[in-house]
């Protein structure tokens, strides 16, 4: 459990346990690694039009690395911080269609910092070919 705010190896400071502190801290290394991110703030969320209701807070895309990843966020709170049925039938959708599908709280940094980083060099080097497609 995250205790205050620690320095990380890429320099992003653990967020808090406040969602949308943690949204922005996540946006912020996501870019900080070359992601592009789309998101609706929550100003706008509630109203949002042709957003379809349990959406992932996150979409986010690298165009090197030609990936993308649909994420959820969550607070450490375990007890009132759930998935509703709505994100849960999106969650499992984009899933079964092969998209990759987190659901990250402030508890895993480590395990988002190792997503947003992306594959290592010899996985990278391993699933493409020199002029860059997909073996």
């Amino acid at each position: 459990m995250i205790q205050g705010q620690s320095k990380r190896q890429s320099g992003i400071v653990k967020p808090t346990v406040l969602e949308r502190e943690f949204q922005d801290t996540v946006i912020q290394m996501a870019k900080a690694f070359g992601w592009h991110c789309f998101y609706i703030p929550d100003s706008v969320r509630a109203g949002a039009v042709g957003r379809p209701k349990g959406w992932p807070d996150l979409t986010l895309c690298h165009p090197e690395m030609n990936i993308l990843v649909f994420a959820e966020l969550k607070t450490d709170n375990l007890t009132k911080s759930k998935l509703s049925a709505e994100q849960r039938y999106w969650l499992t959708l984009l899933s079964n269609c092969g998209e990759s599908v987190q659901l990250w709280r402030p508890l895993l940094w480590d395990h988002i910092e190792k997503v947003l980083q992306g594959p290592s060099v010899s996985t990278w080097e391993a699933l493409h070919s020199g002029n860059g497609d997909v073996l």
